[in-house]
């Protein structure tokens, strides 16, 4: 989450979201491409998530797929907004949150 936040953002806006829109009506193998990339992130933190239950630093209760969607949601949601509105408040916002999330309803309480 820090990363995606921090770090310089795409010239241009992202990759992923900027061809999702543009091809959803017109260009169904592009379309296709940008579905792939997307369950592929959805994919990586889903086995992120499933480690942490593993190790015990994640609850067992937490959907991890449903984990997953809501943070790329949430974080390509805010990009879209802090790039409309040009500032990295949106950003700001969906960092504080996520995290406030991760440690009081997904991190597993020490034992």
């Amino acid at each position: 989450i820090d990363n995606f936040v921090s770090k310089p953002p795409f010239a241009g806006g992202c990759p992923l979201l900027n061809t999702a829109m543009d091809a959803d009506d017109g260009n169904r193998a592009l379309y296709q491409k940008a579905q792939d990339a997307l369950n592929g992130w959805v994919a990586l933190l889903r086995q992120i998530i499933e480690q942490g239950q593993e190790s015990g630093e994640v609850r067992r209760s937490v959907d991890a797929e449903a984990l997953s969607t809501l943070v790329i949601s949430l974080l390509e949601g805010a990009y879209f907004t802090s790039r409309l509105q040009k500032s990295k408040a949106a950003l700001r916002m969906a960092q504080q949150h996520l995290e406030r999330y991760l440690d009081e309803a997904v991190r597993s309480d020490p034992e």
